[in-house]
This record gives structure tokens, sequence and C-alpha cells, in this order.
């Protein structure tokens, strides 16, 4: 169960710093 939920949140975090990293290159160009 506890690994379930650890995958999910990591996938969450990977996903919020993937939109982080897009929203970077926009404003940076």
């Amino acid at each position: 169960d506890f690994d379930e939920d650890h995958q999910e949140m990591m996938t969450d975090y990977s996903d919020d710093l993937q939109s982080i990293k897009l929203d970077q290159q926009e404003h940076g160009e």
C-alpha cells in the first residue's frame, strides 16, 4: 500500500517539476 501511495506521489511530483520547467522556459525566452 505504501509503495503505491509513494509511486503516485512521485508521479505527481515529476508532473509538477515538468510543468515548472516548461513555465520557466516560456518565461525565459
